[in-house]
């Protein structure tokens, strides 16, 4: 009898365990990019591109359909802290011009300008930020280029060019207040 009493604590003894160690694979994978962008319905074959702001920031950029049968772009802004991933931005904008224009605020008051490129005239994005010229980096994706940016000022001035270096379209600065 004290016999099978021993056997009984040890069964249940092993299934707290198993019930503890499933417990925490559930906990740890809902911290996980996976998920995290299954939960916000991204595909993945939908991804366009994954970038790495810095060591605690993921941007990753897919392309989004919109109910009305017209897609956009899509972003999901992912914050590492500590062991896990944290959904800090789920947006997405329809394609509505020959490039669209969208801030990402990360902390300590850094702001990432980006978009996508709808006219495939434009082959460089030009920033004046805080009296400096810098381009924005492109990403050549099988959907729409994607540009970024990281700007270091409040008053910034977006010029597009062609191949030629060809003055396409101006943002002046103070239009996207």
């Amino acid at each position: 009898m004290a016999i099978r009493k021993r056997y009984i604590y040890i069964l249940i003894a092993v299934f707290i365990t198993i019930v503890i160690t499933a417990g925490y694979s559930i906990v740890k994978y809902t911290a996980t990019i996976d998920y995290l962008l299954k939960k916000n319905n991204v595909d993945f074959v939908d991804i366009l591109a994954v970038k790495k702001l810095d060591e605690n920031y993921l941007a990753v950029f897919y392309e989004h359909e919109f109910p009305v049968n017209t897609s956009g772009l899509g972003v999901n802004l992912l914050k590492k802290t500590n062991d896990r991933w944290d959904m800090e931005v789920n947006a997405a904008k329809s394609i509505d011009s020959e490039m669209t224009i969208e801030f990402l605020h990360l902390e300590n008051n850094r702001t990432i300008a980006y978009g996508y490129i709808n006219d495939t005239a434009i082959e460089r994005i030009e920033f004046i930020d805080i009296g400096k010229r810098a381009n924005a980096e492109i990403i050549d994706t099988d959907w729409k280029d994607i540009w970024l940016y990281e700007v270091l000022g409040d008053d910034i001035n977006i010029k597009m060019y062609d191949s030629d270096d060809n003055l396409l379209y101006q943002i002046p600065a103070g239009c996207m207040d």
